[in-house]
């Protein structure tokens, strides 16, 4: 368990469970990974509105609109894992060394610790 301190630095301790972190850090990165996708095709957007007023509405169709929408959702997916596998790998296999078990046990204080 997280424990969070309200605003102020009094009153009660809020907790947030380990999942519930991983959950909510997972979703922040992956929506802010499409926001930046989203924001690339924005830009796109307004050249084209600039630089060929004319002809903006046969540059971007409705067919046009959908495939950069469905373009961004995918790509926002591997950015994400291109960001968070190098993040985490440190972590993971960290975890597997028996030293790093051994201090993790000493700084909880406990005897056992499952670490797979």
């Amino acid at each position: 368990m997280i424990q969070l301190e309200n605003e102020g630095g009094r009153g009660k301790y809020q907790a947030i469970s380990f999942l519930g972190c991983a959950a909510q850090m997972y979703f922040f990165l992956l929506f802010s990974s499409s926001e930046c996708c989203l924001l690339a095709v924005m830009s796109y957007d307004r050249y084209v509105t600039i630089c060929n007023p004319m002809r903006y509405s046969l540059i971007i169709s409705r067919k046009v609109t959908i495939s950069l929408a469905a373009v961004v959702w995918i790509s926002a997916l591997p950015l994400f894992y291109t960001v968070s596998t190098p993040t985490f790998n440190p972590i993971i296999y960290s975890l597997r060394n028996k030293e790093i078990k051994v201090a993790l046990r000493k700084l909880l204080g406990r005897k056992k610790i499952r670490i797979s």
